[in-house]
């Protein structure tokens, strides 16, 4: 168990569960949002974790004052928040739901190894099929509501805002939008709600001149719905964006 010197006043801990693409990209976004004051990644493969922190460890120094090392499962204990990342990732051409039975296992082993040390964490889970993976992580830790939550559909919902952005060429911050149910190819994007600047998005298009009709409607949503599937094919996975989201739930969350 690594022991932290005592430079700072500590803040948050986080303790990242997964040192593949997923949880280091994780790690390296909290970092610089200057969120967590510790950040410990836990992985099998201790020799990738410790680059990984010390990689990303080097590359902080002038934006924040985290502490981001590699670590074991002792170090859950006093965490703030734990984060699981690990998992078998989607190859082309599969849905989210052919991963269950590798990573239901591969689950498993992971909360035997928090529940030796858990001391009251909230965990948050993010590999994938991430609502399965949630329901079963809850069951196997025998926890309560509001203490196992999942990232869900968070990550289509910043697609979809992203792509409304694109045609209405307005900064996402003006925008809000929303994709609810399952993270996977039943997934529904919420057209009723979605506006920009305040106005639902038909009117402001029609007040704009924008293009807008049921077809075009129909082409962003199957986008939104598809976005993993086409990043996997062209670079094999997807990483940087549930980094954000992540961090955009931590801070929510603890």
């Amino acid at each position: 168990m690594k022991k932290v010197a005592n430079i700072f006043e500590r803040k948050h801990k986080i303790a990242v569960i997964g040192g593949g693409f997923v949880g280091s990209s994780i790690a390296f976004a909290l970092s610089i949002r200057n969120f967590a004051k510790e950040i410990v990644l836990i992985d099998i493969a201790q020799d990738k974790i410790k680059g990984e922190a010390m990689d990303i460890q080097h590359g902080i120094s002038h934006l924040g004052n985290a502490f981001v090392y590699a670590g074991d499962y002792e170090d859950v204990k006093d965490a703030d928040l734990i984060v699981i990342t690990a998992g078998r990732n989607r190859k082309p051409g599969e849905t989210r739901l052919n991963l269950i039975q590798d990573n239901i296992v591969i689950l498993k082993n992971i909360v035997d190894n928090i529940k030796k040390h858990y001391t009251g964490s909230t965990i948050l889970v993010v590999a994938n099929p991430v609502d399965v993976l949630t329901q079963k992580c809850a069951e196997m830790m025998g926890l309560e509501n509001g203490k196992v939550f999942g990232s869900g559909c968070i990550l289509d919902s910043s697609r979809f805002m992203s792509t409304l952005s694109e045609l209405t060429d307005v900064s996402n911050e003006n925008i809000k939008a929303d994709v609810i149910g399952e993270h996977g190819d039943s997934m529904v994007v919420v057209w009723s709600k979605a506006s920009v600047t305040g106005m639902p998005i038909e009117e402001y298009c029609k007040l704009n001149r924008i293009a807008w009709s049921e077809e075009i409607k129909k082409e962003i949503s199957e986008n939104v719905k598809t976005m993993g599937s086409q990043i996997i094919s062209a670079k094999g996975r997807t990483h940087y964006g549930v980094a954000t989201c992540v961090c955009y739930l931590a801070e929510a969350i603890i």
